[in-house]
C-alpha cells in the first residue's frame, strides 16, 4: 500500500504544484512484475525504449538490457 500512496502523492504534487499533465516512469524491461504493477495504477506503455549503456567499468549481465517508458495522464 505504501508504493501506491507514493505514486498518488507524486501525481497530486505534479498536478497541483507543477501543473503537470502526465507522469513518466522508467522501468527496466525485465521487471515484468513492476511493469504490471504500474499498469495497474493507470500507467500506459509508450512503446518508447531506451538502451542501457553501462559505464566502461561495469559489465552488463543481461543482454539487450533496456528501459521501458510508461506514462500516466493526470
Amino acid at each position: 500500500g505504501l508504493g501506491k500512496k507514493l505514486v498518488q502523492a507524486a501525481s497530486e504534487l505534479a498536478q497541483s504544484k507543477l501543473h503537470g499533465k502526465r507522469l513518466r516512469i522508467t522501468v527496466i524491461h525485465v521487471r515484468t512484475d513492476l511493469l504490471a504493477w504500474y499498469k495497474k495504477l493507470g500507467f500506459v506503455d509508450t512503446e518508447i525504449r531506451e538502451v542501457f549503456h553501462p559505464n566502461k567499468h561495469e559489465k552488463c549481465l543481461v543482454p539487450d538490457l533496456h528501459f521501458a517508458h510508461l506514462d500516466k495522464e493526470l
